[in-house]
């Protein structure tokens, strides 16, 4: 297949996926310990996902594809290879590439974190309606190019929605590896590491949403502070060279121009006007809820210091994974939710809607 036509297939899709996956009622006061049989849909879906994109061709419709591809064929052919960081997703690469196997092996598999970390955490959090909150998080702005060209970041993102599973399932020391290996895969894990943490010991939520505005401030007046700070202690380094970093060889997705990215703002307010809705407005109480919201504010409010930066979408996609899951919980798993048939269909279709806008104005 023409990879140019990639997106266009995947993004049309994963809109059509979230329409028939609208539910015909759902009810205002509704049973949310229902358990759904749509687990094996979403699985045979996440594996045809998983093939058609691990096993995509190197091309620079594909981003960083192409550099992942250089770096797996000089493994393949000398030991000269320099690991320095991520290291638990080179040395993964690099055994693969030496054992023989092949890149698109590498890719598969990566695929395979990908997806997989999604299906398991919204098959475990929501419960009642697992294949709707997958088409929402498929259809999320921003979730192809972390499957193809970020894949680093992508599928470390995803090996924290895993962790997360298990600290629900209390299976700490599978936790603890979890975090680990993401950190490991890419180390600005650590910071939504660290921001779930901070979230599970601090829970008030006005507090962030307050934080959030006073980040807004500080970036409008003194961005490039904080850009440098970022910089050095390597949270918006690439790793490419000099020519990647100056921006001469800019990124072909969204964030290649600089300025405060206002319209990339009101996206991710929205996760966050809800909470507060719901959290401070109608004291909807749900640990989990609570903590995936104020983790995503925390991180989300980190990437606004530097959303000026072009780089800036190694910062974005540490919240943006969440987006889905974070926009859907208080909508599906609050018992009573006046209009939930209306609010659950705007947030899916504004949510599809988005995604599909920015790809026609070439921002996706």
């Amino acid at each position: 297949m023409d990879p140019q036509f990639y997106k266009p297939i995947f993004l049309h899709l994963v809109v059509l996926l979230s329409l028939f996956s609208l539910p015909k009622t759902l009810p205002d006061k509704m049973d949310i310990t229902l358990k759904s049989n749509k687990g094996n849909v979403i699985w045979t879906i996440s594996a045809v996902f998983i093939l058609w994109l691990g096993l995509r061709e190197n091309s620079i419709f594909f981003g960083d594809t192409v550099n992942y591809t250089r770096d797996f064929i000089m493994m393949e052919t000398t030991s000269q290879y320099d690991i320095n960081s991520d290291r638990a997703f080179y040395y993964i690469m690099s055994f693969i590439a030496k054992s023989g196997l092949g890149i698109h092996t590498w890719f598969l598999l990566v695929e395979f974190f990908y997806f997989a970390g999604t299906a398991i955490m919204v098959n475990k959090f929501f419960t009642n309606q697992p294949l709707l909150v997958f088409a929402v998080v498929l259809a999320s702005f921003s979730f192809y190019t972390y499957g193809v060209n970020g894949i680093r970041n992508g599928m470390a993102c995803s090996l924290f929605c895993w962790m997360l599973v298990f600290v629900k399932e209390k299976k700490w020391v599978w936790a603890v590896l979890f975090a680990l290996f993401a950190v490991n895969v890419h180390s600005s894990l650590f910071l939504v590491v660290a921001a779930f943490l901070l979230a599970r010991y601090y829970k008030n939520t006005k507090v962030y949403i307050c934080c959030w505005f006073a980040c807004i401030a500080l970036s409008i007046v003194a961005g490039g502070a904080f850009e440098n700070v970022f910089q050095n202690q390597g949270l918006l380094n690439t790793g490419k060279d000099a020519a990647y970093m100056s921006n001469d060889n800019a990124d072909m997705d969204m964030f290649s121009k600089t300025g405060f990215r206002y319209d990339f703002l009101l996206y991710s307010c929205v996760p966050i006007i809800v909470g507060y809705y719901y959290v401070v407005k109608q004291h909807f109480e749900d640990e989990w809820y609570g903590l995936l919201l104020n983790t995503y504010i925390i991180t989300n409010s980190v990437w606004v210091l530097v959303n000026k930066s072009w780089l800036s979408n190694r910062m974005a996609y540490l919240s943006w994974f969440m987006y889905g899951i974070v926009l859907m919980y208080p909508l599906l798993m609050n018992p009573c939710v006046k209009g939930r048939k209306t609010k659950v269909t705007l947030a899916v279709v504004g949510n599809a809607a988005f995604s599909y806008l920015m790809w026609i104005i070439d921002k996706y």
